[in-house]
């Protein structure tokens, strides 16, 4: 996107925190990039937490490994909570991709979609530039807070106590 408009150079910055594959970092370097992408080491989570809640978009990359599909991180979960659009890069029909686009909360793209995923990320800078930088799916995702999971889980444990004590009445 920046070969083709220059003018997304000024605007587009990636910041990537945490352990980062050195592979990124070189690629990044070949592409000439390195005025766009920053790394950030290890942080603490309590410095992480502001930073997704700042930033315009979240991004999770579902590594290409066998069995992939299964993988949801916690911060999957994290992102969906700092009420910011996600986008995936990994298999559309993993778990991740499904809850995502069951929330409403981004989209998921293949490895090989760049097609769509330059269209979604041309979309969200127009909107963006538009002053539309509402995002809300607080209620959506309320479903996976640890309050309420905490409550499912609870409700779980009840109903098993009183199977038990039903069997030994």
């Amino acid at each position: 996107m920046i070969d083709q408009e220059q003018q997304f150079r000024k605007i587009i910055r990636v910041r990537l925190v945490g352990k980062t594959h050195p592979d990124i970092g070189e690629e990044i370097t070949r592409l000439g990039l390195n005025d766009v992408a920053t790394f950030d080491s290890f942080k603490p989570h309590k410095e992480i937490l502001p930073l997704m809640k700042n930033a315009d978009l979240l991004l999770m990359v579902i590594p290409k490994v066998e069995r992939n599909r299964g993988i949801v991180t916690g911060k999957f979960f994290e992102y969906l909570g700092a009420n910011r659009s996600v986008f995936i890069i990994g298999p559309p029909d993993s778990e991740a991709g499904k809850i995502l686009q069951s929330l409403r909360s981004g989209q998921i793209f293949d490895y090989e979609d760049e097609e769509n995923l330059r269209s979604y990320l041309e979309q969200a800078i127009q909107s963006w530039r538009g002053g539309n930088h509402a995002f809300n799916n607080r209620p959506a995702v309320e479903i996976f807070s640890r309050k309420n999971l905490s409550r499912q889980l609870s409700e779980i444990f009840l109903r098993i106590i009183d199977g038990l004590r039903e069997k030994t009445v």
